[in-house]
């Protein structure tokens, strides 16, 4: 009894299935005559071994009919081209095409520099994000409290340098504070000035990346992108960066090549 009430619910679900793809693929005869012979198969008739083959080959060929014209409708389907997000692509930019692990020292032999002065100053946001008496410090100081960047949106990291160097004061000042809050490592006239020219040479690209992020001028859509590249790339190529030129080729090539 368990097995007739199964096949009989089998057979409506299938039946139902292709029937519904029948009206839309147009073989309307070919399902009916499946359908047909499906009625046909109750729990007497399933010894007949040439009614269940013929049940079956006509099935297969509608099967068959589904799968040709699903092929054929997605044969058809033309999909537009895939278009890179601009935000993410020029913070790759930013962040992994000028990594200093990728430049050598023939090419960039001032690179260690700004990294000495990169570690000095990461070393100063880590200590008053784990800190809050170094926090108050800095605060004390500076007038305002510093923001420390977030790992997963460069222009964070942007900001923070921008923040530090409008209100760094004196390299004295900052040097009594980095005492204060027990790191050894202080920063020198040298270190400010690598720092101040990474902010020029990265100041179009994250102007560029508060407008794409941003909420006022987004609506623009696609068409604020190549105006946008083509500032950045202008405004480059017209400055002169004697410590960080390689740094300025590298992202010019990067916006033509992504």
């Amino acid at each position: 009894m368990k097995v007739e009430i199964f096949v009989e619910s089998a057979e409506a679900k299938l039946a139902e299935h292709v029937g519904n793809e029948a009206q839309q693929f147009e073989f309307e005869d070919e399902v009916a005559a499946t359908s047909s012979l499906l009625d046909e198969l109750d729990s007497e008739e399933l010894e007949d071994h040439s009614v269940i083959d013929e049940a079956a080959s006509l099935a297969t060929s509608a099967y068959d009919l589904l799968q040709q014209n699903y092929e054929d409708s997605f044969a058809r389907i033309s999909l537009p081209d895939h278009l890179r997000c601009a935000s993410h692509t020029l913070d790759l930019i930013a962040k992994t095409d000028t990594d200093l692990s990728k430049f050598d020292a023939k090419e960039f032999p001032k690179k260690r520099m700004l990294c000495q002065a990169w570690g000095k100053l990461t070393a100063f946001w880590n200590k008053i994000g784990q800190s809050i008496s170094a926090s108050e410090k800095s605060l004390e100081v500076f007038g305002v409290s510093r923001p420390t960047p977030c790992a997963t949106r460069w222009n964070t990291y942007y900001d923070c340098i921008a923040a530090f160097l409008k209100n760094h004061k004196s390299i004295k000042t900052v040097n009594g504070l980095m005492q204060s809050i027990g790191l050894t490592s202080m920063f020198s006239t040298e270190d400010i000035d690598y720092l101040q020219e990474y902010s020029v040479l990265m100041k179009p690209i994250a102007s560029a990346l508060d407008i794409l992020q941003g909420e006022k001028k987004c609506f623009h859509g696609i068409g604020m992108v190549l105006p946008l590249l083509t500032r950045i790339k202008k405004q480059l190529r017209k400055r002169f960066f004697a410590k960080l030129g390689p740094m300025r080729d590298r992202i010019i090539q990067k916006i033509d090549e992504r």
